[in-house]
């Protein structure tokens, strides 16, 4: 009974036939559809890439071009699927139904629903997309209808089925050539008949597939205006700054990113998953999507928040197409790295500073944890005016400077000079080594001080270090072997060499 029934429906839909001889070829009416619902978390800017690849279209149909039978649609409710194999991954670009308005018709609005659907197994499967659509046409024509669908398409790879759906039994009509290709046809009536039957009674529905076979590239873009396809900056919505700008940890700072597709006359439209990543460890901060990428346009973000907390170079990344959901002519192109420099700011800078006279000089020594002072000098102050003594590289941790002769008590400036025209200053005050009570001295390990009354003695390491601090008339010292300095009261002072 079941095998009738699928004898009758075909029947019924050849009750009508075409004389080719009565009727012509109207035109092709090309009708474009808009995607107007795309819902995304990157952003899509319609602007015109000047980077095209060549488009590769190709027409898959399994009609013969000659319209001999039409129908009417026995039921408003009947969907129709062609079958169109591929030979490679394709975007989907038009779709072509091939339609009939008699003359002396009464209607002659063709209203329709397009679907496009996956194999299952060699009949149409779930529903890729579907958009509604109506024109209006004149009676006494067959037309080729062109519906550009090429903002709803996405890749396709192997088969797929297009197709569409009536929402009357009135004219205009399908059509169909002369004979059946088999495994072509398959229609479905439901919810009276829901699975998917092949109309083997019929000849081949007259719907066809433009494809373009040439892949996307998506590849990192710098958009106009942008320094790279990704910037970093201390500010909201500046794209413009570049890896000599220094950022300063503790501060938020913003990060944007934009890529394309290199292909930009073929839209695609199927969700592109990009992450963001920070240092080599390619640590993610982020995930992105984004649901299409219409011809000639480029996905970005902007204004991502970053907080930074240690200061040096960090490396920023993107990676487009993540999930590998795209089928790309590189694939080897799909990440961008740049590095861009943190400080810390210098008001947190920490600086240990000593200075002592030396039989050598006089000598300062300072230590700082801001990595970021490009360069260091040292100015001898006398009242108002300062004098240039020492330059040295920034970069590092511990500093020695000896002002070199006798020298009278002095005050030394220390000037640290950031990446951005920042200073920072500290002061010293060295008592000098001028007095001639201050010449070298050699011990053999015992120091002995007498004086009549008693002294303050300090005596210290060269870096500063106190080894020795009393107040006292009778000083019998053993000291190691070494390098001391010795301070006697205030003034007096002895740089001792023990063997």
């Amino acid at each position: 009974m079941f095998g009738l029934l699928i004898f009758l429906v075909g029947i019924c839909k050849l009750e009508k036939h075409i004389q080719p001889s009565t009727i012509q070829l109207k035109t092709n009416t090309c009708v474009k559809l808009i995607n107007s619902s795309v819902s995304k978390n990157m952003h899509v800017h319609p602007t015109i890439l000047r980077k095209f690849k060549a488009s590769q279209i190709d027409t898959i149909f399994n009609d013969d071009g000659t319209p001999t039978q039409y129908y009417s649609g026995q039921w408003a409710a009947e969907y129709e699927a062609v079958r169109i194999d591929l030979s490679d991954t394709c975007m989907l670009e038009n779709i072509l139904l091939a339609v009939y308005v008699p003359s002396g018709a009464t209607d002659s609005v063709f209203e329709c629903t397009l679907f496009v659907w996956n194999d299952n197994g060699s009949s149409p499967g779930t529903v890729e997309f579907q958009v509604y659509s109506t024109i209006t046409l004149n009676t006494g024509y067959w037309y080729w209808i062109n519906y550009d669908v090429s903002n709803f398409s996405r890749q396709f790879y192997g088969r797929f089925w297009i197709g569409n759906k009536k929402t009357d039994t009135n004219s205009p009509y399908n059509l169909m050539d002369a004979a059946y290709t088999s495994g072509c046809n398959f229609w479905k009536l439901p919810p009276s008949n829901p699975n998917w039957q092949e109309d083997i009674y019929a000849g081949d529905y007259m719907k066809r597939a433009v494809v373009n076979y040439a892949k996307p590239d998506l590849y990192p873009y710098t958009p106009s205006g942008w320094s790279y396809p990704l910037v970093c900056s201390d500010s909201l919505d500046d794209t413009t700054a570049t890896t000599s700008d220094t950022l300063t940890i503790n501060d938020t700072c913003y990060i944007h990113f934009a890529f394309a597709d290199s292909n930009a006359n073929t839209p695609y439209n199927d969700t592109i998953w990009v992450k963001l990543y920070i240092d080599e460890s390619k640590a993610v901060l982020d995930s992105f999507f984004i649901e299409n990428l219409p011809n000639g346009s480029y996905g970005y973000n902007k204004n991502y928040p970053l907080y930074v907390t240690t200061p040096g170079p960090h490396t920023l990344s993107f990676k487009i197409d993540t999930k590998d959901r795209v089928n790309e002519a590189d694939e080897n192109n799909n990440t961008y790295s740049i590095t861009y420099y943190w400080k810390a700011p210098l008001y947190s800078i920490n600086i240990e500073i000593a200075g002592f006279p030396t039989s050598d000089g006089n000598k300062i020594i300072w230590r700082t944890n801001n990595e970021n002072i490009k360069e260091w000098k040292v100015f001898i102050l006398s009242g108002d005016r300062k004098k240039e003594l020492y330059i040295a590289p920034g970069g590092m941790k511990k500093y020695v400077y000896t002002h070199r002769g006798f020298c009278d008590r002095a005050m030394y400036l220390i000037e640290g000079y950031g990446y951005n025209s920042e200073v920072v200053k500290r002061k010293i005050l060295v008592e000098g080594n001028k007095n001639s009570a201050l010449l070298r001295t050699v011990y053999t390990g015992k120091l002995k001080i007498f004086f009549p009354e008693n002294k303050d003695i300090i005596i210290t390491t060269t870096d500063g270090s106190v080894l020795f601090h009393k107040r006292t008339a009778n000083l019998n010292l053993q000291l190691p072997s070494g390098v001391y300095f010795v301070r006697i009261g205030k003034k007096v002072y002895k740089t001792l060499i023990v063997n």
